[in-house]
């Protein structure tokens, strides 16, 4: 996920780690691939099956929900959280 993320050059991607490298990540990506299939390859590919029609069934349905951003998600957590503190005074 992080190749793709620094490949698409997402706003919100700003890795702090001075070492990172994009094509460690997709290394990372290639190693975990090759390790599933000498494990078991056919749950391996099984498994990949699955996440691609989960995938293009979502994909095909479109469903009209806004997950939100991580970001939104802290924000809201230390909202709640600041909230929870104030009541206790």
């Amino acid at each position: 996920s992080t190749f793709v993320l620094e490949i698409s050059k997402s706003p919100s991607w700003r890795p702090k780690f001075i070492y990172y490298n994009k094509w460690v990540s997709f290394f990372g990506f290639l190693l975990c691939l090759v390790i599933m299939f000498l494990t078991s390859w056919y749950i391996a590919l099984a498994s990949i099956l699955i996440a691609a029609a989960i995938y293009f069934y979502i994909d095909h349905t479109d469903p009209t929900v806004n997950w939100g951003s991580a970001n939104q998600a802290w924000e809201f957590y230390s909202v709640e959280k600041s909230m929870m503190r104030m009541r206790r005074f």
